[in-house]
């Protein structure tokens, strides 16, 4: 299931702030009003094993540091930080069409956010979505037509469980969404060079997705990207608008692994705003 050559009009480019470092796609934001971040470790205020730039309530960092972390984020942006919203990721394939009642879920604490929930979407103007990564694949859905944005977290279960393809259904079934317009942005994540799994979990995704196993030295290693990517071309959406930044979080520094780390690390955002 090796997806087609990706081409890159767009292409998703490293931006640095004096706040903080990310990936956007410039292009987007000038063209279509439409604002895509996938955010690094870079910067920010939390302490080891934190450092620096965490976003997350849920990995054990202090609530103060998050705030003040995403309070960094969404002025050097321009976004008001009480609009952003996000969910109580859980690894599976739940997606949530934000609307007026839940605008600003999660953006001071864990307490009021969207629960059991694994991607949003949402058409209103400056309502920021943001999910939370450290390995697992961030994805970002727009449609430039319908102006509609979309945030996906796809961990190995969410991919398992057809996550990216069940959100594209959403984008057709809500808003009316051809699939052809569609632009997906695939932010850093652990690639295949690290992403060693057992041989169980390796056979799970073999029978399921008729794809070939990457092998080195005998070991299984997962390519969550490239299934996501065939997911969405199944979805009817044209390879060359599919972006991906190419990172891998385990081998560059600039990013939070859970993996490398030993579990115990932040996470970088994808984040996606009409504006």
């Amino acid at each position: 299931m090796k997806s087609e050559k990706i081409m890159s009009f767009m292409s998703i480019k490293r931006v640095e702030k004096e706040e903080f470092v990310f990936f956007t796609s410039k292009k987007l934001l000038k063209e279509n009003g439409i604002h895509i971040i996938f955010t690094t470790k870079l910067k920010g205020v939390s302490s080891h094993p934190y450092k620096s730039l965490n976003l997350a309530f849920h990995v054990g960092d202090e609530e103060k540091n998050v705030n003040q972390n995403r309070k960094l984020l969404c002025s050097a942006l321009n976004l008001n930080l009480h609009h952003l919203t996000t969910c109580e990721q859980v690894h599976g394939n739940n997606v949530v069409v934000i609307d007026e009642d839940k605008i600003g879920s999660g953006a001071f604490s864990r307490d009021d956010t969207i629960s059991k929930t694994d991607a949003l979407i949402t058409n209103i103007r400056r309502v920021p979505l943001a999910i939370f990564c450290a390995d697992c694949v961030p994805i970002i859905i727009v449609d430039p037509v319908k102006r509609v944005v979309g945030v996906v977290h796809a961990g190995w279960k969410g991919t398992y469980l057809e996550i990216a393809k069940k959100t594209v259904h959403k984008f057709i079934g809500n808003f009316c969404s051809h699939p052809q317009n569609l632009i997906i942005f695939i932010g850093p994540s652990i690639g295949s060079c690290c992403y060693k799994v057992d041989t169980v979990l390796a056979q799970m995704f073999k029978e399921k997705f008729i794809l070939p196993l990457d092998t080195h030295q005998g070991e299984s290693y997962l390519n969550l990207v490239e299934i996501n990517i065939g997911q969405l071309l199944e979805s009817e959406i044209k390879s060359e608008n599919i972006y991906r930044s190419n990172k891998c979080t385990s081998c560059d520094p600039a990013f939070f692994s859970y993996r490398k780390e030993g579990g115990l690390t932040g996470r970088q955002c994808a984040l996606a705003v009409v504006v």
